[in-house]
């Protein structure tokens, strides 16, 4: 939403009465609290001569007016005669903000990477009430799954067919060197083609790779978890053996980069064929015996919040953020302040 200029300051004669305007302030804040990208300016004025307002055709004073639609970056505010009023203005806004996708530069690539690795890092270490809930609700989950892990091996190793593991087959390389090359294609064409948001999409699913499929699943993994094809159940679990089935690195690169990917898109479309992709290399590690259920659920967690975390990171020196200002506004006959934040 972008503010619209309906008068150059204060006029003299304001049409409209205060259930207009109080309606008007309404319809205005339901919007700003709804819009991503909008803009509320609030235009607020005293008059000790008061102003006419309208109302069916009568016509009364009041002291104040009060305008929602203003632009703080072209408020100008006069006086009757004409003449510019005594005005000031302060604006704050994130730093490094901009109201554009900013592109990414390949040359400071590298040192983002490090800086965003030692953020990742100590993570933990600054997890909020949110951040816990969510953690012991993705454990949770893991382990209702895990109650029904031969279930569902059983289940679907049965009715495995020729047809369906050569499907698998085929699917495998999304979650691995196929999709580190989409993204890899993302960025060189989006720095190519001038394209940001492109570009950020390919670096962003660059550094979640690196992140969820080199960092953490490689931690984790070392509870050591045997393989379904292993025939030893699902509880058998040999620390730094070696075995490494918990939780599925391929499955959590592909649910990384469908939340990278969807966070860059409106398409609803487009993200719902980024999700099911991400589904099916979870089904294909079930149906090709590579994983558990909870292998699967445990990779697209994980992953899902690696992406989620790498683009969020980035997003303070992409977006506008919140951006406040205000006016003071000081005439021969009124004074008043105009207030604006824009997001």
């Amino acid at each position: 939403m972008h503010a619209r200029e309906t008068c150059a300051g204060a006029l003299p004669t304001r049409r409209g009465c205060r259930h207009h305007r109080a309606a008007a302030l309404l319809a205005a804040l339901g919007l700003a609290a709804t819009a991503d990208g909008a803009a509320l300016p609030l235009h607020l004025e005293f008059s000790p001569s008061g102003y006419e307002c309208a109302d069916g055709g009568a016509k009364h004073s009041q002291l104040w007016a009060l305008d929602v639609d203003a632009d703080l970056a072209t408020l100008g505010a006069r006086d009757a005669s004409g003449s510019p009023d005594l005005t000031m203005a302060y604006a704050t806004a994130t730093p490094g903000a901009s109201s554009s996708p900013a592109m990414p530069a390949l040359s400071a690539f590298p040192r983002r990477i490090w800086d965003d690795l030692l953020a990742f890092v100590v993570r933990p270490l600054h997890f909020d009430g949110q951040d816990w809930t969510r953690l012991g609700l993705g454990t949770a989950a893991v382990g209702v799954t895990a109650a029904f892990d031969e279930r569902v091996q059983t289940y679907v190793q049965e009715h495995s067919t020729a047809g369906s593991r050569d499907l698998a087959n085929r699917l495998r390389p999304l979650g691995s060197w196929q999709g580190t090359a989409l993204m890899v294609a993302l960025l060189g064409v989006g720095e190519l083609a001038g394209n940001a948001n492109v570009a950020a999409t390919g670096a962003d699913g660059i550094e979640a790779t690196l992140f969820a499929t080199g960092l953490v699943t490689p931690f984790i993994q070392t509870v050591g978890r045997e393989r379904p094809s292993a025939e030893q159940g699902p509880h058998s679990f040999q620390p730094f053996s070696g075995a490494a089935s918990f939780p599925s690195g391929e499955v959590t690169q592909a649910f990384a980069l469908a939340s990278v990917v969807t966070a860059h898109t409106d398409s609803v479309v487009l993200r719902s064929v980024v999700w099911g992709l991400a589904g099916l290399v979870g089904w294909e590690r079930i149906e090709l015996d590579r994983h558990w259920a909870s292998d699967v659920v445990a990779g697209a967690l994980i992953g899902s919040a690696v992406g989620r975390w790498v683009v969020r990171r980035q997003e303070p020196s992409r977006r506008a953020g919140v951006v406040w200002g205000w006016q003071p506004i000081v005439g021969p006959r009124r004074f008043g302040v105009h207030v604006a934040a824009s997001w």
